[in-house]
């Protein structure tokens, strides 16, 4: 009869720390995701009130065909579509170019598109690549253009060159950028 209630016993305590290990488990852990040669990683993870997860301190690479084309370390993300794309806030991303060129972007808020690796940035965006940098409100990227537009207010500044406009267009892959709407630039030598 001990024996009988020792196993009972047991076999509760065990099916209660499944069930809180299947309960708590995805809200605080580390998880580690890989689609389509990209690789996601994060410190910590939880559930949002609409069933979304919220994620800390957020690495995600873009990988196609073997090659790195752009890195994001947000502070914090939600996963809108679970594995699909997400929300990033106080985000940085670093672009890669086929030149070996790199551009870094940050901003307050973006979402990204992790099969397309499209994404669009809010609030705040900055981006640098050396000697030149450009502020904006919104920027987007399409991967598959291989292009940066930005349908608002635009400044770039370098070395000899103060430009503003009400958008620009940008194409990655042939260095070509198309201003337009009240078009001001400054240019002087160095």
């Amino acid at each position: 009869m001990k024996r009988r209630n020792r196993l009972q016993s047991s076999i509760i305590y065990l099916m209660a720390g499944f069930l809180i290990a299947l309960i708590i488990g995805p809200m605080v852990g580390r998880l580690y995701m890989k689609d389509d040669g990209g690789q996601t990683t994060v410190e910590k993870t939880e559930i949002s009130e609409d069933g979304g997860m919220v994620l800390t301190k957020l690495h995600h690479e873009a990988v196609r065909d073997g090659k790195l084309e752009w890195m994001l370390d947000a502070a914090s993300a939600e996963l809108t579509e679970l594995g699909k794309s997400g929300r990033f806030y106080n985000l940085g991303i670093m672009l890669y170019g086929a030149d070996k060129s790199e551009t870094k972007v940050t901003a307050k808020y973006g979402e990204v598109n992790f099969f397309t690796h499209d994404f669009m940035l809010k609030h705040a965006v900055e981006a640098t690549n050396k000697p030149y940098s450009l502020t904006s409100d919104k920027l987007e990227y399409s991967n598959e253009k291989q292009s940066l537009y930005s349908p608002g207010r635009v400044r770039i500044k370098g070395p000899s060159v103060y430009l503003t406009a009400d958008s620009m267009q940008y194409d990655l892959k042939n260095k070509q950028a198309e201003f337009r709407g009240n078009v001001v630039a400054i240019l002087g030598g160095s």
